[in-house]
This record gives structure tokens, C-alpha cells and sequence, in this order.
């Protein structure tokens, strides 16, 4: 199973959206960052963590039960290990939530 990356998927949304080659910083806190494609006929936005785990971005604390039991024993270090650093430099629900605020449907077309 072929599954494209993150990358391919922007540069659809830019040729989609007739985006000009030319990006703006809208978000820039810490190792978080955000672009936005200028020119285009609707928003193409790109936000990266850098250094950054497979988590959540905003999350305060690690999911499985075994760290919230035992955040210091073998099996949530190995948890860690694994998944990566929790980032709180950008919230992604709060990014979200303002998106779908930010660009409601028209109630003819919901």
C-alpha cells in the first residue's frame, strides 16, 4: 500500500488552489511553525513541529494508562522511547477548532 506523504498532499492543495509560490508565517512559537501559501483561491496552510514525537501537538501527558500509574517505571520509559517528545508549543485542537470557525459552509450547501 502506496501512502503518500504530507509534502505531496500540500503541493495538491497549492496546484488545486492556484497558490502562488510564495509563503507568509502566520504561526511561530518554539520548535512550531505554520506557513501560508499566498495568491490562492482558498487557504493552504502548513504547520510543522520540529523535533517533535508521534503525539498529539498540545497535549499535556502521555496517553497509555501504564505512565499515569507509573510515570517513571519501565514500561512508560519504553512508551517514550518510542513515541517521542509531547510538544505544547502550538495546541493542534485549538488550530482546528479555529479553522472550521474561520471557514464555515454556506447552510445552502450543508
Amino acid at each position: 500500500m502506496d501512502v503518500e506523504s504530507v509534502p505531496f498532499f500540500i503541493e495538491e492543495g497549492r496546484d488545486r488552489n492556484k497558490c502562488l509560490n510564495e509563503t507568509k508565517v502566520t504561526y511561530q512559537q518554539g520548535n512550531a511553525s505554520c506557513i501560508t501559501y499566498l495568491g490562492c483561491e482558498a487557504e493552504v496552510s502548513l504547520c510543522t513541529i520540529n523535533g517533535m514525537g508521534h503525539t498529539w501537538p498540545g497535549r499535556q501527558t502521555y496517553s497509555p494508562k501504564t505512565c499515569e500509574r507509573n510515570p517513571d517505571g519501565i514500561l512508560c520509559k519504553a512508551w517514550v522511547d518510542n513515541i517521542g517528545a509531547l510538544n505544547q508549543d502550538i495546541n493542534a485542537n485549538q488550530e482546528i477548532w479555529a479553522f472550521f470557525m474561520k471557514h464555515t459552509l454556506n447552510e445552502s450547501i450543508a
